[in-house]
């Protein structure tokens, strides 16, 4: 069996997934309520960090959310991959194609009962 084929996140919510670029000082509560609110409106979301700090930024703010979600008998799923983004340099404002982690984000049915 393909193992891409398992948990295809990707191609699950690629009708539906919205982007964020998360930096090294994105506030992890406000990430983690956006991210709470697309799932609301039944979307996936694409974390983009660049740098460790960014990624610690990210799966705190998923962390947070699946926090929430579990009181709702729900569970953030993730998967990483690497990416190639075009971000914009904030000086000249110009596009630098760099290396993104991406996480893909999403939510699923709590499998395990939460809290005993």
């Amino acid at each position: 069996m393909d193992h891409d084929s398992l948990f295809p996140l990707d191609k699950v919510f690629a009708h539906a997934v919205v982007d964020y670029r998360v930096c090294n000082n994105t506030e992890v509560k406000s990430l983690a309520t956006a991210i709470l609110r697309l799932f609301e409106e039944g979307k996936a979301v694409a974390l983009n960090c660049i740098g460790a700090q960014a990624l610690s930024q990210a799966v705190k703010a998923a962390t947070v959310a699946n926090g929430e979600l579990a009181q709702q008998g729900k569970m953030v799923i993730m998967t990483a991959a690497f990416a190639n983004k075009t971000i914009k340099d904030r000086n000249s404002g110009e596009g630098i194609e760099m290396t993104t982690i991406r996480l893909l984000v999403g939510r699923i049915p709590l499998l395990i009962p939460f809290g005993g």
